[in-house]
């Protein structure tokens, strides 16, 4: 798996294509890593839900593109990857994406393959590609996916491409692909965890995590699928992007205290979008919208020249509390661990600091006991008895009476 969080898309003209322009709209469901996300319909929880990543491509004039290359900077295989057409065929969902008012038409005739999105005017908004499915998973004839550079590329092949060019008359033709990716950190490229060191030290603990998102950045994506990008869009003529939008939904519990620039608009998400993930989502969750437009330069002499966007990143960093019934578990028995090594610890010390017993062997030769002082009693030996005797006679010699004793 690569170490950074760069996808790449670029389109390949047909022969003697005029050129056209395309959207790139981006969604980052960010759900793993907090409270347990519970399928709808089931009864099971996962201990870290899957991040979604939605990659939506709305294109002025398909008939120009012969397939289609996104690259995924990591593994995924083709249960992971699922088609957002049949959730746009719900008006509160299409609209939500767009932010336009829209009306639905599933099935229409003369575009089986399609979902028809109308404005206000009724007239045809766009159309949304509806992918061919097998055994519940998109056809290997319409979506080819292939491990690439420790990635994977998806190609939106011309049989889908097709599917739109030949419905008339010519509108706009929007795909949208959603990737479910793992959310642990050591496998997914978009995110980075950085939890406090001591966070077993307290009942709860602020958690830094971060989303770094990135397209076409050629330093940071893998040699060969930057020369290919180049080679393959020198062959026609040129389809560039004139908007990227990138949208993060994150819990509302995490703060956002950085970006790589500021927001286009922020809110909170409404309670139906559960039905469009199919997933109980956490108790608040707030989205983050930030996009970039192509430039248009006007020409004193000529026309006006339209500058494309070439790449585009996303830095967003959280700030997130992190506090639940194992963590606290795990405070308290390492506070009384803690605690315990303490004590034990001040009793070796006070044992070290007593003074070491002496024994002293003593021979007491003026009495008839011999003992060892130690913790037994000694009894002091005996005195020497002294014979008092009557004071001389006057007269007595010295010698006389020193010889009495």
């Amino acid at each position: 798996m690569l170490s950074n969080g760069t996808i790449a898309i670029w389109s390949l003209p047909r022969q003697g294509s005029t050129g056209t322009s395309v959207e790139a709209h981006f969604n980052y469901w960010r759900l793993a890593g907090g409270k347990s996300i519970k399928k709808r319909g089931t009864g099971w929880r996962s201990k870290v839900a899957d991040d979604l990543l939605e990659i939506g491509l709305l294109f002025d004039d398909i008939r120009q593109v012969d397939s289609i290359n996104i690259f995924i900077p990591t593994l995924v295989n083709r249960a992971m990857v699922e088609d957002c057409a049949p959730m746009l065929a719900d008006a509160r969902f299409a609209q939500g994406i767009f932010n336009e008012v829209l009306s639905v038409t599933n099935n229409a005739p003369g575009a089986p393959h399609c979902v028809l999105l109308h404005d206000q005017n009724n007239e045809i908004f766009c159309r949304v590609h509806r992918f061919a499915a097998s055994s519940r998973a998109l056809d290997a004839s319409e979506l080819k996916i292939t491990p690439e550079n420790d990635g994977t590329l998806l190609t939106i092949l011309r049989n889908a491409i097709d599917v739109c060019s030949n419905i008339h008359p010519l509108q706009k033709s929007y795909f949208r692909l959603r990737i479910r990716l793992n959310g642990s950190e050591k496998v997914n490229p978009f995110i980075k965890v950085i939890p406090p060191l001591d966070r077993y030290l307290q009942s709860g603990h602020e958690e830094i995590e971060y989303i770094d998102f990135r397209m076409n950045e050629a330093r940071t994506l893998p040699s060969t699928i930057e020369s290919r990008m180049v080679s393959e869009r020198a062959n026609g003529a040129p389809i560039d992007f004139k908007l990227i939008a990138f949208l993060t939904a994150v819990p509302v519990h995490s703060e956002l205290s950085a970006s790589s620039a500021p927001s286009h608009k922020m809110r909170l998400l409404e309670k139906t979008w559960e039905d469009y993930v199919n997933l109980h989502l956490p108790v608040g969750m707030a989205v983050y919208h930030w996009k970039r437009e192509g430039k248009i330069v006007a020409n004193p002499d000529t026309e006006p020249t339209f500058i494309p966007i070439k790449d585009f990143s996303a830095f967003v960093k959280l700030l997130t509390r992190r506090s639940s019934w194992r963590i606290v578990l795990i405070y308290l028995v390492l506070a009384f661990a803690i605690g315990l090594l303490g004590n034990i610890t001040a009793s070796w010390v006070q044992i070290g600091e007593t003074p070491p017993q002496i024994k002293v062997k003593l021979t007491l030769t003026s009495g008839t006991r011999r003992a060892d002082a130690g913790p037994t009693k000694l009894t002091p030996p005996a005195m020497p008895r002294i014979n008092r005797v009557a004071a001389p006679a006057s007269g007595a010699t010295g010698d006389k009476l020193g010889n009495t004793l």
